[in-house]
């Protein structure tokens, strides 16, 4: 799935990096476009495992009949 993302993502802006400068070595491109999503990956699962956390240290058992 990578690879077809790499190739239609560098196909649609004509093969340049930055919109300027032309591919050289399109193997080593890949490459830290692979390293690239390994990392993207890894973040959104940080994000996603922070997100699940309770900071606030809440209840979803709440009683609405209690006072405050």
């Amino acid at each position: 799935m990578e690879a077809k993302k790499f190739y239609n993502h560098y196909q649609g802006i004509g093969w340049k990096v930055g919109g300027r400068t032309k591919i050289v070595d399109w193997h080593a491109t890949a490459r830290n476009w692979m390293l690239k999503a390994d990392e993207l990956k890894e973040e959104k699962t940080m994000v996603a495992v922070s997100q699940n956390t309770d900071n606030l240290k809440t209840s979803s058992n709440k009683n609405y009949n209690e006072p405050l």
